[in-house]
């Protein structure tokens, strides 16, 4: 899927590209910021179950930026892109929980990224914020990243990650 995005002729992709081409990565937070913003308004939101006739299903990136996503795929599509601006994966986690909001809870996914000085922050696809855990009524169960999946063992919102050492094999 990498490579398609290099290569990929289509429309929606090539002015993503463009896109891309233009962040000023010279500071973290801004990047972040303006990543997640650009990703936000670039991928519609569609339920797998519209797209896809199931109930889930993780696609890659090309086809998110093609035909939309739900919240993994978004958040997924952001991880893809922190990595092409070498954004060390050990600090990049697919957070899975649940999200309360509205007064209603809900299934949900989430980037969480850690910066150099490890601040963790959470890159939101519902709204364009990056927010601090402590922001964020989420409810972390587990999280995926170039490990495997760890449960997630914090119950202080302002660390929802634990390092390998406090998180369950």
């Amino acid at each position: 899927p990498a490579k398609s995005l290099e290569t990929s002729n289509h429309s929606r992709i090539k002015h993503w590209r463009a896109q891309m081409q233009q962040l000023d990565i010279s500071d973290e937070k801004s990047m972040l910021v303006a990543l997640n913003r650009l990703i936000n308004s670039d991928v519609r939101y569609v339920d797998d179950y519209t797209h896809f006739h199931l109930k889930d299903f993780w696609a890659d990136p090309e086809t998110v930026l093609e035909e939309g996503g739900d919240c993994e795929d978004i958040a997924l599509v952001k991880a893809s892109v922190l990595k092409r601006f070498d954004w060390p994966r050990d600090r990049m986690h697919l957070l899975v929980g649940i999200l309360t909001e509205g007064g209603r809870k809900a299934s949900h996914a989430i980037l969480l990224v850690e910066t150099s000085t490890g601040e963790q922050l959470l890159l939101r696809s519902i709204t364009d914020d990056v927010v601090h855990p402590s922001e964020f009524d989420f409810i972390p169960i587990y999280a995926v990243d170039h490990r495997g999946t760890l449960i997630v063992k914090s119950s202080a919102p302002q660390h929802l990650l634990h390092t390998q050492s406090t998180a369950a094999p």
